[in-house]
C-alpha cells in the first residue's frame, strides 16, 4: 500500500521537474486502497498546477482492476474541476496506453479506454 503522502511526493517530484508532454503512470501493481476521496482531490491539484508547462500534454494511467479504475476516474473528475488543459486516459493494457500516447489525437478510442 502507498499513502497519499508518499504519492504526493512522487507526483510532486515528477511534475515539479520540467515534466514531459507524454506521461504514462503504470499503476497495475499499485495499491491505493488507503487513499480517501479528499486525498485524491488534493493529489489532483499537483499535476493541475503544472499543466501550463505541458502544452498538448497527454497522460495515461494503466490499472489492473475495477477498484483502481474507479479511483482513476475520480482522479480524472477532480482534475477536470481544476480547469487544467489536460485530462487522464485510463487503460487496463500497457500496450493500449502506449499506442494512445504515441497517436496524434488526444482522445482515447472507445475500444481501448476502460
Amino acid at each position: 500500500m502507498i499513502s497519499s503522502h508518499e504519492l504526493s511526493v512522487i507526483i510532486g517530484a515528477f511534475y515539479g521537474n520540467d515534466p514531459t508532454r507524454l506521461v504514462l503512470w503504470d499503476n497495475r501493481e499499485a495499491d491505493f486502497s488507503t487513499i480517501s476521496s479528499m486525498e485524491l482531490q488534493n493529489l489532483a491539484q499537483i499535476p493541475a498546477e503544472s499543466a501550463s508547462s505541458r502544452p498538448n500534454a497527454k497522460t495515461a494511467t494503466v490499472v489492473s482492476d475495477d477498484f483502481h479504475h474507479g479511483l482513476a476516474r475520480m482522479s480524472d473528475a477532480y482534475l477536470e474541476t481544476t480547469a487544467a488543459p489536460t485530462g487522464l486516459a485510463i487503460f487496463r493494457s500497457y500496450e493500449d496506453a502506449m499506442a494512445w500516447l504515441l497517436r496524434g489525437d488526444s482522445e482515447p478510442s472507445s475500444d481501448s479506454e476502460i
